[in-house]
Order: structure tokens, then sequence, then C-alpha cells
């Protein structure tokens, strides 16, 4: 039983027909699933920035324009 077995892993492993399509596969899945971490990651790291950003750009215009508009 036990012999079997082993010949038929080693004829799964040396069987090179259709290969490439399975790698193809895994390597579709394997690029997706880092494209999803990097983008959970830079997403993240985006989205704070453009926050801090917009705050920055809302501190500096929001007092010159009332000021504007008080002044006037």
């Amino acid at each position: 039983m036990s012999r079997n077995i082993k010949r038929r892993f080693g004829s799964f492993f040396r069987d090179t027909r259709g290969i490439t399509t399975v790698e193809y596969a895994i390597v579709l899945a394997l690029v997706a699933i880092a494209g999803v971490a990097i983008w959970q990651k830079f997403g993240t790291t985006l989205v704070t920035a453009v926050g801090n950003s917009n705050t920055s750009m809302n501190n500096v215009v929001m007092p010159a324009t009332t000021a504007t508009a008080g002044g006037g």
C-alpha cells in the first residue's frame, strides 16, 4: 500500500503535462494576495496623508478667507 502511494506521488510530481496552466493560476493567486495586502497598507497610508494635507490646507486657507470676508 505504502509503495503504491509513493509511486503515485512520484509520478505525479514528474508529470509535466499541463503544468504551465497550474503555474499561471498559482502566480496569479499570489499576485492577487500580495496586491490586496499592499493596497490595504498603502491605502491606509494614503488616506492618512490626504487627510493631513486637507487639514493643513483648511488651516491655511480658512483664516485668510474668513479675514477677507469679515474685513470687507
